[in-house]
């Protein structure tokens, strides 16, 4: 139910990463941990249940988290290892364009 909202997602990260890494002062943490506030939230067991049988975007948790764990500039930034739970293998992270 939420392919093509993790699909914008991927993109729409991707692209203003581009923009960002543009500007002279560009700061990867910075970029990375302004997304995951845009996100942060607390729900109640039932309203997650409610979005999940009716919602076509993907949990916030999982928004942030998968999300970013796609991109290696979000590897580098927070130096990311094979045995932090948000490591993706390179072969294995999903790239738009």
């Amino acid at each position: 139910m939420t392919v093509s909202e993790n699909v914008a997602d991927l993109a729409g990260v991707r692209v203003a990463l581009e923009a960002a890494q543009s500007e002279p002062d560009f700061d990867a943490e910075a970029f990375f941990e302004s997304y995951v506030r845009i996100w942060r939230k607390k729900e109640r067991p039932e309203m997650r249940r409610t979005s999940a049988a009716t919602d076509v975007h993907a949990p916030a948790k999982l928004r942030t988290n998968v999300i970013l764990s796609n991109f290696t500039e979000f590897h580098e930034a927070f130096n990311v290892q094979r045995t932090d739970n948000m490591y993706r293998a390179p072969e294995e992270r999903v790239v738009i364009w």
